[in-house]
């Protein structure tokens, strides 16, 4: 599916609307953006505007490589 570049960071605004909403439900409990959340929303943005072919999920070493030899 191709990125939609309107509504990948609509999304993500969405996303953190939500956690928002969640943090003001339960005072007191954290619901945070790290991690894997934030890790994939990287990477997703590194393969579509960088170009970064993607490794498989939790590859040894590093995510991924870039498609074009850059000099």
């Amino acid at each position: 599916m191709p990125l939609d570049e309107a509504e990948f960071p609509a999304l993500i605004q969405e996303l953190y609307a939500v956690v928002g909403k969640l943090e003001e439900m339960f005072p007191g409990r954290p619901f945070t953006r790290d991690g894997h959340l934030v890790g994939s929303l990287a990477e997703c943005y590194a393969e579509y505007y960088y170009g970064v072919q993607l490794h498989p999920c939790s590859n040894q070493g590093h995510d991924g490589r870039c498609r074009v030899h850059l000099t």
